[in-house]
């Protein structure tokens, strides 16, 4: 009782700094909306993507660190976890440092407007100390330091609210201030509350070991990586910043809803990979994912809609000078089900063992993209990229979804069904929610247009009351039934 005791104080206390983390970044992301303009948040989100990709500098080697370090402490060899503790140290400080490096060369020794020179040696600085953030990060979560993790979180969200002051104080100069100091922070205090020896030490075989179990993890999160990141590169390449920043409202959007249906599937992921482990099989595995996706693709479908039914007025109100961004964005919800989907299949194929399958996924969905954007771009703009996006995450979630099935070995009585609805539902909110296009519409019209448009309404709101009363049912039987497709 102890040890469940621990597990759930740990996951309260990491999901509450995660959480006010999250929350003051939006808030900082709004300031930087409202104030900045599209033309510079164009910069600063193409500022953003080039901090997210600086990650792949370290070859996933803090990942195999993860497990490596695991193992060698369940086998009690305590030299072998010091080994790979150095040895991923040296590597994460010495290939972000270089990265960070290569990033500011190329700020001061290219020509650069003002803006955009100022942005990328504020990445420099914050890619630098990403090693040592990412070390910190991997160790404490492979020796249960979540406490630490969620101060750490929470001096972020400090520094985020600290951000919208200088923000406002300074502009965009303020904001990158912010931004650099806001990574500082979060790194001294990992590095305060390190109780370990720090010992530069490096060691071959322990870094090839550690990367024979991290690359994989490493390609899949590269190959995730462009798929969710390759529209907005071309928009950056073939618009410009001021479309970058009227893009980014839709991604804005996507992000909260995402991370909260994410959470539930990283809840699930160690029932899942205990079940695998329990019995050597994956032939029931499939209630792990069919059953809550029989629940998701009903629910996320209607709220998606919703938040695009009030995105008009809300943008007109606050972000008036956002208002191309509507149509877009509104588009580009139409994916929001397939991407937050797709994490229950990445459960059971982690299980199960077949990782690659993920990555097949995501290549799929991303050459689906991309196709989509070369045929849609011209005379459609953003709006074309949007609806290509949302193609990409549907035709990854198809992949992963009927691949999780072969793995379940479920019948296709069971998983058909499932499969039908999660299309029929998400495509049919999306034709509403773009026919009516904003809830202002029930205020204006003739009667028979308020009438329609009042039907398409109830329409939208149908799939959530079917997966709300599954989900009722589900909570009344205090399992998940073994016949995913049919308990509910």
């Amino acid at each position: 009782m102890s040890q469940v005791k621990t597990i759930a104080r740990h996951s309260a206390v990491y999901s509450a700094g995660t959480m006010f983390e999250q929350f003051s970044a939006s808030l900082l992301g709004f300031f930087v909306a409202r104030f900045l303009g599209p033309s510079i948040q164009g910069v600063w989100q193409t500022a953003r993507l080039l901090r997210v990709y600086s990650d792949l500098a370290g070859l996933g080697q803090s990942l195999g660190m993860r497990r490596e370090v695991n193992v060698a402490m369940g086998a009690g060899n305590l030299q072998e976890v010091e080994i790979q503790r150095d040895t991923t140290l040296v590597w994460n400080a010495f290939s972000l440092l270089a990265a960070g490096l290569a990033v500011a060369v190329y700020a001061l020794a290219f020509p650069h407007a003002p803006m955009v020179r100022n942005a990328l040696v504020a990445m420099a600085l914050t890619i630098a100390v990403t090693g040592f953030s990412n070390f910190f990060t991997m160790w404490y979560k492979a020796t249960g330091g979540f406490g630490i993790l969620a101060m750490s979180s929470a001096g972020a969200g400090l520094g985020g609210l600290v951000s919208i002051g200088l923000l406002l104080a300074w502009s965009f100069n303020g904001l990158l201030t912010g931004y650099v100091l806001t990574n500082f922070v979060s790194l001294a205090i990992m590095a305060f509350m390190y109780r370990e020896p720090l010992r530069f030490r490096f060691t071959f075989p322990a870094w090839c070991r550690g990367l024979r179990v991290g690359f994989p993890l490493f390609l899949i999160n590269a190959f995730a990586m462009v798929f969710s990141s390759l529209d907005r590169i071309v928009v950056v390449s073939r618009m410009g910043f001021s479309n970058m920043g009227f893009y980014s409202v839709a991604y804005m959007l996507f992000l909260p809803l995402e991370l909260a249906v994410a959470s539930v599937s990283v809840v699930l992921l160690p029932r899942v990979c205990r079940r695998f482990g329990a019995d050597a099989s994956a032939a029931d595995l499939g209630r792990f994912y069919l059953v809550p996706l029989s629940v998701l693709m009903l629910a996320v479908p209607s709220v998606a809609g919703f938040m695009a039914l009030f995105l008009p007025p809300l943008i007109r109100l606050l972000l008036p000078q956002y208002e191309p961004a509507i149509r877009p964005a509104q588009i580009a919800l139409a994916g929001l089900s397939f991407s937050a989907a797709s994490g229950f299949c990445h459960n059971v194929l982690l299980a199960a063992g077949r990782s690659w399958h993920i990555v097949a996924g995501s290549v799929v969905g991303s050459l689906v993209k991309l196709g989509l954007i070369w045929l849609l771009i011209t005379g459609h703009g953003l709006s074309g990229i949007a609806a290509a996006s949302a193609g990409g995450y549907a035709a990854q979630y198809l992949v992963l979804y009927l691949v999780s099935a072969r793995t379940t070995r479920a019948a296709a009585s069971v998983w058909a069904r499932p499969l039908a609805e999660s299309l029929l539902f998400s495509a049919g909110c999306s034709v509403l929610w773009l026919h009516v296009g904003d809830v202002r519409v029930l205020l204006h019209g003739s009667p028979a247009e308020r009438f329609w448009n009042g039907l398409a309404l109830i329409a939208l709101l149908a799939p959530a009351a079917v997966a709300a009363r599954r989900l009722l049912r589900l909570l009344r039987q205090r399992a998940i039934p073994v016949e995913a497709g049919t308990a509910v």
